[in-house]
């Protein structure tokens, strides 16, 4: 592969890392994410019980956690806004973790990857790239393949392969990767591949991946025409995680918008055909809930 090329491949890849922070504890009956429990959210409960109109997700509303949000929630969350004990078990904390924890394993990975890549790539060979001395990751300039082979990098480990294919104004990779992180002891596999279309300003991301975690089950996530400028950053487009056959209770999909702004928009939608929004700030590294 060309050094232009491959600092190409560099570039983009190297946008694809986003670190994740942590995510601001939902309140149980809490239908408008205000933050406090009031009559107006006992209201929006009684809504959704009724199938109309409401700000209501499963994960605030579902006050019982009996699995669908029903007049009994209504009442309860009426009775927790004028300050009455309940009994309550809404889903919703249980779930933000299991985001945020899908979120923190599908991201990282690709920052690491181009530290791997790059340093492969030049050197044909991992001296000096893996952090174990019994870590490998070879590059092949006739198939234009890096293998890795028990390669650990920033608390990761990396077995499998990535292919570049493709020229400067259409790039391809290709993964067949098995991840392995070393804080959790989570396994966590990636296939598929992502095309890179170059533009005047930076290129245009598309494609889908396959993953499968060993603790939250199988996602695919879509690239859906994410912009980078010449930097390589996320200027536009989306990426969207399809969680509908994950082991994540209730939750159907999650996506995370880019733009040029450094805070940026991540939805998170139910089974219920509900949404919870937010707002990242990637700089700080805050996800927080926003008020409807």
């Amino acid at each position: 592969m060309s050094s232009p090329l491959w600092r190409i491949f560099a570039a983009c890849a190297a946008a694809l890392f986003v670190t994740v922070g942590t995510a601001s504890a939902q309140v149980c009956g809490d239908a408008d994410n205000s933050g406090t429990v009031t009559v107006t959210d006992g209201v929006q409960t009684l809504r959704a019980a009724a199938a109309l109109t409401s700000a209501c997700s499963a994960s605030t509303c579902d006050v019982d956690g009996s699995g669908s949000i029903t007049v009994t929630d209504g009442v309860n969350v009426l009775r927790k806004a004028a300050g009455v004990a309940i009994t309550e078990s809404c889903p919703g904390a249980s779930v933000d973790d299991q985001v945020e924890t899908l979120l923190k394993n599908t991201l990282p990975v690709f920052g690491n990857l181009t530290k791997l890549g790059s340093g492969a790539q030049a050197a044909g060979t991992s001296n000096g790239i893996c952090e174990n001395v019994d870590g490998e990751a070879t590059f092949d300039q006739e198939t234009s393949t890096i293998e890795f082979f028990n390669c650990q990098l920033e608390g990761f480990v990396y077995d499998g392969s990535l292919g570049i294919f493709g020229d400067e104004t259409a790039l391809v990779l290709s993964f067949d990767l098995d991840t392995t992180d070393l804080t959790t002891d989570e396994f966590f596999s990636l296939a598929g591949d992502l095309s890179f279309r170059g533009t005047d300003t930076g290129s245009v991301i598309t494609g889908n991946l396959e993953t499968s975690f060993s603790n939250l089950g199988d996602v695919s996530v879509a690239f859906e025409e994410i912009g980078t400028d010449a930097e390589g950053n996320f200027v536009s487009g989306s990426l969207l995680l399809d969680a509908s056959t994950s082991d994540i209770e209730g939750v159907s999909a999650v996506r995370v918008g880019f733009a040029t702004t450094t805070v940026v928009p991540v939805s998170v939608f139910f089974a219920d055909q509900t949404e919870r929004d937010f707002t990242f700030d990637t700089i700080s590294g805050e996800l927080t809930p926003v008020s409807n």
